[in-house]
């Protein structure tokens, strides 16, 4: 993952990628502002320069400026995507204070959308990525002792409205600390490509 993240050691690479975001339109998680923010929190640690930091700053108030409640659900360009990305930030190390209170009001439309029944067609495409976002609060929130709004009980009732199917003890494995790490890895691989594919 590391060396993902050191592709922004070439200067030409780095100087490009600044001055496209500083244009980029889409706050969403993939090819937008928020892929960036986190190429360059993680570059600005690895390189040990906080120049990379503060650029992220600056550019994670024009993401908190612009989120909306009419947003999509989805991980792309939507409230799961943003969402996912903001809790991976705090999660590093890159974000300081209340998660819940940050994302409050994100949350709380993901939990309305968890809890309707009869969704769109678009809305059941999305469904697994808002899922794999819930997944991602309550692992956090327990490796990191924090408080989540977010309980497996709740993701139990909106994937079966049952949580005491037989399948229940499978979904464990969701929870374990690879699986995570293996979901983690393949967002951030994907973002990776879908900036690169822009340069």
């Amino acid at each position: 993952m590391k060396s993902l993240f050191s592709c922004l050691e070439n200067v030409d690479v780095r100087r490009e990628w600044m001055l496209r975001a500083d244009f980029v339109k889409k706050i969403g998680l993939f090819n937008s502002t928020l892929a960036y923010i986190i190429f360059f929190y993680e570059y600005g640690r690895i390189s040990g320069n906080r120049l990379f930091a503060g650029y992220a700053d600056e550019l994670m108030g024009k993401v908190y400026k612009n989120v909306h409640q009419a947003m999509p659900m989805g991980f792309n360009g939507g409230i799961s995507g943003i969402a996912w990305g903001i809790s991976y930030l705090y999660v590093r190390g890159f974000l300081d204070g209340d998660l819940n209170e940050i994302l409050k009001d994100l949350d709380e439309k993901v939990i309305k959308f968890m809890k309707e029944e009869d969704r769109t067609d678009t809305a059941k495409e999305v469904f697994g990525q808002i899922l794999y976002y819930v997944l991602y609060r309550i692992h956090s929130a327990k490796a990191h002792e924090i408080n989540s709004p977010f309980t497996k009980e709740m993701l139990y009732n909106s994937v079966f409205n049952n949580p005491d199917l037989p399948c229940y003890p499978t979904l464990e494995d969701f929870f374990a600390d690879d699986s995570i790490q293996i979901m983690d890895d393949a967002i951030i691989n994907h973002m990776y490509k879908k900036l690169v594919r822009t340069s």
